[in-house]
């Protein structure tokens, strides 16, 4: 536990790194309406702050303006992001879950990070909870230090639960894990309660062998869900991120791509136009003497090959 100092610290540092997040308009007037309400504001900070100290010092800085987009599918999940915090009030009114799932490495927290910061700006209170910390919190509800019911309504009352990586990697769940799970899972369903999930699964459909079928229909539930489907930032030592981030590569990497396929069209095009000039030939040109049965056979034969060059043109338009 902290001491009164501590926290005072902790809540010092917390505030320096969410400054840019706070918008007063979002805390309401006190009662004398005097401006916003300083102690809804310290309860708003006191949550974010622990939540920046259970994650680590390693995303304390992560937010949705420094998240590297070097792929379309980067900037797809990062506008899925914006979207997902811009659109809080009618996600939090559905009960709107979101998961990011894919490899290891590839941002899905930060992004998870970026929403938070966001969700603080606009005054919603977000729990942050993993598959280690769950599953320790859970020895000591065992042991006596809290009780089961404690310990989910912890989970339940936050407008927003991050849950990172609730499976262990390798690891199976046992009974009683999987129904704590559960039971936060569908509380949470019920009351309309979103979750924010990143987990390191090729599919979220994967998770029912872990989690169980119930679960994870909950989870996916009217849910929002996005592929990570890039490599791991960690193995990515050759980029260059000293560079300006571009943000918003889609329009001119399709224009590329659109002007490759141009380029091949317009060759295939070339190819067909010069192939299409042999049944012009005038046989008698050729050879004069070529009796009937002969200019049958070449007809035939150049007949065969235009049918073979039909099928090879054919398929590169398929492919």
């Amino acid at each position: 536990m902290m001491n009164e100092k501590q926290l005072k610290q902790l809540l010092a540092k917390a505030r320096a790194v969410l400054k840019p997040y706070f918008d007063p308009k979002y805390l309401g007037e006190d009662e004398e309406g005097g401006g916003y309400n300083q102690d809804r504001r310290e309860k708003f900070d006191r949550n974010m702050a622990e939540v920046l100290v259970n994650v680590g010092v390693r995303l304390i800085d992560a937010n949705l303006d420094n998240f590297e987009t070097q792929r379309i599918e980067q900037v797809e999940a990062l506008k899925v992001a914006k979207w997902y915090a811009d659109s809080y009030f009618e996600v939090q009114s559905k009960g709107q879950n979101l998961i990011f799932f894919g490899g290891v490495g590839t941002g899905k927290d930060h992004l998870a990070m970026g929403i938070a910061k966001a969700l603080y700006g606009k005054r919603r209170s977000v729990r942050w909870i993993n598959g280690v910390t769950l599953q320790s919190r859970l020895r000591e509800c065992i042991g006596g230090g809290e009780t089961e019911s404690e310990f989910i309504e912890e989970l339940t009352f936050p407008d927003f639960l991050w849950m990172s990586d609730p499976v262990l990697p390798g690891c199976n769940l046992t009974p009683f894990v999987t129904q704590f799970i559960h039971n936060i899972v569908d509380k949470r369903y019920r009351e309309k309660k979103p979750i924010l999930m990143t987990v390191n699964v090729p599919a979220p459909k994967a998770l029912e062998g872990s989690l169980g079928v119930p679960t994870v229909d909950r989870l996916r539930a009217d849910a929002v869900t996005h592929f990570c489907n890039w490599p791991s930032y960690r193995k990515s030592e050759n980029v260059d991120y000293s560079k300006p981030i571009i943000r918003e590569p889609i329009e001119e990497m399709r224009a590329e791509r659109d002007a490759r396929r141009r380029a091949e069209e317009e060759k295939r095009c070339a190819d067909r136009a010069r192939f299409a000039r042999l049944p012009e030939i005038n046989l008698e040109r050729v050879s004069p003497d070529l009796s009937p049965e002969s200019e049958e056979i070449l007809a035939q034969r150049k007949s065969d090959f235009l049918a073979r060059l039909a099928l090879v043109e054919g398929g590169d338009g398929d492919e």
